[in-house]
């Protein structure tokens, strides 16, 4: 439903508040008017550059922003006593220049002069939305801004009458009669005793529900056999006399009762205690160095996972299509390895693009290795691009010769096992030394057993 009552920045207000964004200025709104509409109701609008009949113009007196909302500001003006004798059906406000840069529409209000029999202040208050309520400021004369009685007496007569005290009294009535109080301290003199109240009963074989004789259930603590009972857990309260125990307990064993008790805190759990205790954190769970604190299902999971394969793993491989063989070796040098296909990466940032592995700051346990056929000694390592540093070298191995006995080639595996720490992101490759040339496989011959061929792996979990 559309309002009745409601308030429109000018189009002369509009601009000047864009201008004052646009420049970081602000804009000083100084005057409230207002009109009784040539006698009616009136609707605000934008293309307004006075009231339809102004009745009275004096300076702001408050302009302040809404606490519940920055973009809304309340402008107040106060109409003495002494001015009247007609109705507010119209309010608009002023900049220092004298443009009118709101205007709003107002319920009928009859503001009285005293020479009709009455008189009053009369304050107004609209509420005017802006883009921006810290380009807006009020220019005011100090000397002439008003003050409502409600104000004085909330504000300046209330002071008065509480004037004094010092930090940590309070104010207390000394009598029963209106607007008497005194400071006092309310430490001073002032004891209290609560008196624990205690009732025992023994339970019956097979019991699980008390009828409390002489107490209620209100801040109860229970004890059987000097033991405390956790509410909820070993016990409910089913009234304000009765208490269900969660299971029976052997004829002849007692069920202590208090209220107040003086020892109610329940104690910290232990091994051999229930009591309470504090949740383990994420942290606590995964580095296993916290023996207080108790853990969920769901962490002692995750933690046993990330004991077993750390907290983020990623599976690399060179794979190729059946029958095809992995490539010709080059003799004493060191080549990169090709890496193609990601099996698993569960660690944000780290990725695999034309045979590199990027991975982000940690520390991390590698396991690779690659495969060398006919190339007699060969040797794999891990290499970090970014500082141009070989970080795991690999173990030494050894093939036949193709050259020696091309008819009785083998094939072993170069092993690579290490643990690495980088501090950001940095590039590694999987690189590979062979002693001899081996064309078309001397990276690794094919099986041709349908699926792929897998060549060099490399297996990367994230510690930390």
């Amino acid at each position: 439903m559309a309002s009745t009552y409601f308030t429109l920045l000018t189009k002369a207000g509009q601009a000047q508040i864009a201008n004052a964004v646009a420049t970081g200025q602000t804009v000083e709104w100084t005057a409230m008017a207002v009109g009784d509409g040539n006698g009616n109701p009136t609707t605000p609008n934008e293309n307004q550059t006075a009231l339809v009949r102004e009745r009275y113009r004096a300076q702001i007196n408050q302009l302040t922003v809404d606490p519940d909302n920055p973009n809304y500001m309340i402008a107040e003006l106060v109409i003495p006593t002494d001015v009247g004798g007609w109705v507010v059906y119209e309010v608009g406000v002023f900049n220092s220049a004298g443009d009118m840069v709101a205007v709003a529409n107002f319920p009928a209000t009859y503001k009285p002069q005293i020479s009709e029999g009455s008189g009053r202040d009369l304050v107004v208050r609209i509420v005017i939305l802006v883009s921006n309520s810290s380009t807006v400021t009020l220019k005011i004369d100090p000397a002439i801004v008003l003050a409502s009685q409600k104000w004085v007496a909330d504000n300046y007569l209330l002071r008065a009458k509480v004037a004094g005290g010092t930090t940590g009294q309070v104010l207390a009535k000394t009598d029963n009669s209106s607007e008497n109080f005194r400071w006092v301290d309310p430490t001073a003199a002032v004891q209290v005793i609560v008196d624990a109240k205690t009732e025992r009963q023994t339970l019956a074989a097979s019991q699980t529900v008390v009828t409390l004789a002489t107490l209620t259930t209100q801040a109860i603590a229970v004890y059987i056999e000097g033991v405390r009972l956790i509410e909820s857990l070993d016990y409910t309260k089913t009234d304000a006399t009765h208490i269900t125990l969660a299971r029976s307990y052997p004829a002849g064993y007692r069920v202590h009762m208090y209220q107040n008790d003086p020892t109610s805190t329940i104690a910290d759990a232990s091994e051999t205690e229930r009591g309470f205790t504090t949740l383990a954190t994420t942290a606590e769970a995964t580095t296993g160095t916290n023996n207080t604190h108790t853990m969920t299902p769901l962490k002692t999971k995750q933690a046993i996972t990330a004991s077993a394969i750390g907290i983020g793993y990623m599976l690399v491989t060179h794979e190729t299509s059946s029958g095809v063989a992995a490539g010709a070796s080059t003799a004493n040098t060191f080549v990169v390895r090709v890496l193609n296909t990601v099996r698993a990466n569960t660690i944000t940032g780290a990725s695999l693009l034309s045979n590199q592995i990027t991975l982000p700051a940690g520390t991390y346990r590698i396991r690779a290795s690659t495969p060398g056929n006919g190339v007699n000694l060969h040797n794999a390592r891990f290499y970090n691009v970014t500082d141009a540093a070989t970080v795991i070298i690999g173990t030494s191995e050894n093939t036949t010769s193709l050259a020696a006995t091309p008819s009785e080639t083998t094939q072993t595996r170069s092993h690579v096992d290490g643990r690495i720490t980088i501090t950001a992101n940095n590039v590694f490759e999987l690189r590979h030394y062979c002693q001899e040339a081996v064309p078309t496989n001397g990276l690794g011959s094919a099986v041709s057993a349908g699926g792929s061929e897998v060549y060099s792996i490399v297996e990367i979990i994230k510690e930390a």
